[in-house]
């Protein structure tokens, strides 16, 4: 390894990472829009002390960080000038120093723009050169309404008191490349894109487009002075965004720039024109082409799955589909008690007490252990679904297997088996106290 690494660097074909010397400091340009108010609809104590709240925000994220490959450039050699017949680019490494090659590096807006380039350019072993630089920029929408209100008394009791709080959040947040790993590497290739050099602005990897929440506090003094208190807290939200992508890398990227990250063609149909046909043998024999039984697969597939159905005949944009709704119920139930000065008399007057606690995290659960499993795919939000092994001389795509729609020996296809369940947030706990107050 450490002999392969000198000769790589003698060769000049060491990965390199840099920083655009232009680059640009992100900023977020933000508009608030608040109201509350206080209302009341009646003259008991339900229908008075009503509090709203409703919020709006607005951001726009100006010149976001990004990162791109200066030795990558559409490949003149394959499809229709390296691209697609839907306009897809398809990049490979180049080296200018390679004999025959003029290529001249004149500009990165943020895709590296290279002039001079002829076909002696590529069969380079060279990748990674990544650049830190700036994108376009990209916006968020978020608003929310929350509805509160105190009570001076318990349900049942003169002496308790409670309160909730009923709230809903809506967002629909952008961004561009991910940006969240711990190298550019991995920060370059874990990103869904039509586009590897530019990702254009989608959905936001992180964002649940609804929230709702509720939490409420019951204090009930049935025993004078000594409360009885239930505290709940409930969380609905929509589930993250995924990518439906091709199988495998190395068609519209070098090998070295991850996989899975090559958003989806789908097609209409067996004849769709932007799918590569079949190529036969003098005897029948396919050669080459594009699987027939696999693109049906893929039509069949994309029909009965809500986000991808309208995307038939052209690529599926970045995280266009969605896990499902989580839900999740913790409890605190607590009991205070009379304490040993209290309960047997005090020589000081000692207004002691004994708090019993009881905490519930993920209560439905607990009760049905079927209940409120967090389902998810891969972290990354990458889905593949079908392999494509290349595109043809018009640029159509040639998918030539759809392996993850296959049912496998338990009634499951890949795409189906690959949820995997997040552990942290599908067990139940439960925590027993007890606190002593003097």
């Amino acid at each position: 390894f450490r002999q392969d690494g000198i000769n790589r660097a003698a060769a000049g074909s060491g990965d390199t990472q840099s920083v655009d010397p232009n680059i640009k400091l992100p900023t977020v340009w933000r508009a608030n829009l608040g109201f509350q108010s206080d209302f009341e609809f009646g003259g008991s104590p339900w229908a008075t002390g009503w509090r709203v709240n409703l919020d709006y925000i607005y951001s726009y994220y100006k010149n976001p960080f990004t990162i791109v490959d200066l030795s990558q450039t559409p490949d003149i050699r394959k499809g229709l000038d390296g691209f697609t017949i839907d306009g897809r680019p398809i990049y490979a490494a180049i080296d200018p120093t390679r004999a025959g090659c003029d290529a001249v590096l004149v500009d990165i807006n943020p895709t590296p723009v290279w002039e001079g380039v002829e076909a002696a350019c590529f069969g380079t072993s060279r990748d990674d050169e990544l650049m830190l630089t700036n994108s376009k920029g990209y916006h968020s929408h978020i608003a929310s309404i929350i509805l509160s209100k105190d009570f001076d008394r318990g349900i049942f009791t003169e002496g308790g008191s409670s309160y909730f709080n009923l709230g809903y959040a809506y967002t629909a947040s952008q961004d561009r490349r991910n940006m969240f790993r711990s190298t550019a590497g991995s920060n370059y290739d874990a990103t869904a894109a039509f586009d590897r050099q530019n990702p254009a602005a989608s959905r936001g990897f992180y964002g649940s487009k609804h929230n709702i929440t509720f939490s409420g506090n019951f204090r009930e003094e049935f025993l004078s002075d000594l409360a009885t208190t239930l505290g709940v807290t409930f969380v609905a939200r929509s589930g993250r965004p995924y990518s439906l992508t091709f199988t495998g890398g190395g068609v519209f990227n070098d090998s070295a720039s991850g996989n899975e990250n090559a958003l989806l063609y789908i097609p209409t149909g067996t004849g769709d024109p932007n799918i590569a046909p079949p190529i036969f043998d003098e005897d029948g024999v396919q050669i080459g082409g594009s699987n027939l039984d696999s693109v049906q697969k893929l039509v069949d597939f994309a029909k009965g799955l809500d986000c991808a159905k309208k995307y038939l005949g052209r690529s599926i944009k970045r995280n266009t589909c969605e896990n499902d709704w989580y839900f999740d119920m913790d409890l605190r139930f607590a009991q205070e008690i009379p304490g040993p000065g209290r309960l047997f008399g005090s020589p000081h007057g000692l207004n002691d007490k004994i708090t019993v606690y009881a905490m519930f995290d993920n209560f439905l659960n607990m009760l049905n252990d079927g209940w409120n499993i967090q389902h998810r795919r891969e972290f990354n939000g990458l889905q593949d679904v079908a392999n494509i092994s290349g595109v043809d001389s018009q640029g159509r795509y040639i998918i030539s297997g759809a392996d993850q729609l296959e049912v496998g020996s338990d009634g499951l296809t890949g795409y189906q088996r690959d949820e995997f369940i997040n552990t942290s947030s599908s067990l139940w706990r439960i925590k027993v106290g007890v606190s002593y107050e003097f």
